[in-house]
């Protein structure tokens, strides 16, 4: 955070492309607005979880169906029977 003079940094390929964000929530919106902007694809091994995060949490669709395991997980979330499970697509 701010107060205490940390920041958060949006780093593309090695490059900080956007520093001193001030909130992290901030910085999430513009990490995907920047993936859109760019055209850049999602990092292979987060590919699940940034598709999660845009189509389940941020609602924005693509045209696609969500794969059978994020289904599942958004449905376990919205039932509030969500325990504890491990993601494997």
């Amino acid at each position: 955070s701010v107060e205490n003079g940390l920041g958060t940094a949006i780093v593309v390929e090695d490059d900080v492309v956007m520093s001193d964000i001030p909130r992290f929530a901030d910085a999430f919106v513009l990490l995907f607005g920047l993936i859109y902007a760019l055209h850049l694809d999602y990092p292979k091994k987060l590919s699940l979880t940034f598709s999660f995060i845009q189509k389940v949490l941020m609602g924005l669709d693509d045209g696609k169906p969500l794969k059978p395991c994020l289904l599942s997980l958004k449905n376990d979330l919205l039932n509030s029977t969500f325990k504890y499970s491990v993601l494997k697509c």
